[in-house]
């Protein structure tokens, strides 16, 4: 495995010591030109070591696992948040029912219960 670099970091593009030095180090020679490097961004890098190669490799293929397995994650947990919103509104559309349903029943028997006690009535007055 690479020799961890003086900041602690294995690979030495992350070595925050090493990176500042590099930025002072520019500085000294800028600066007699009027020119102040705030910071390096390496865009590409070709090592020559093929350990630090296959480690800053492993690296990019590591992000990119993380990342994929974030997205898919957040696509998991998405798509259980929309079915357990559509199970409570199935839920709700059901209870509604079924209230309206025991509504309609009970308006029914009272009905019901007016017209029996009406015919009694009906009856009652014919025979007495």
């Amino acid at each position: 495995p690479p020799q961890a670099s003086r900041g602690g970091a294995e690979n030495p593009l992350f070595d925050q010591v090493g990176m500042t030095e590099a930025v002072n180090h520019a500085n000294v020679i800028t600066m007699t030109y009027g020119v102040e490097i705030c910071s390096i961004n390496i865009i590409s890098a070709n090592p020559v070591d093929k350990n630090l190669m296959n480690s800053l490799a492993s690296g990019a293929v590591a992000a990119a696992e993380a990342l994929q397995s974030e997205t898919a994650a957040r696509g998991n947990a998405k798509a259980l948040q929309i079915e357990a919103e559509a199970t409570a509104a199935t839920r709700r559309i059901e209870a509604a029912s079924i209230a309206e349903a025991e509504c309609v029943k009970a308006k029914g028997d009272a009905e019901a219960e007016v017209t029996r006690a009406e015919g009694s009535k009906k009856a009652a007055d014919l025979i007495g």
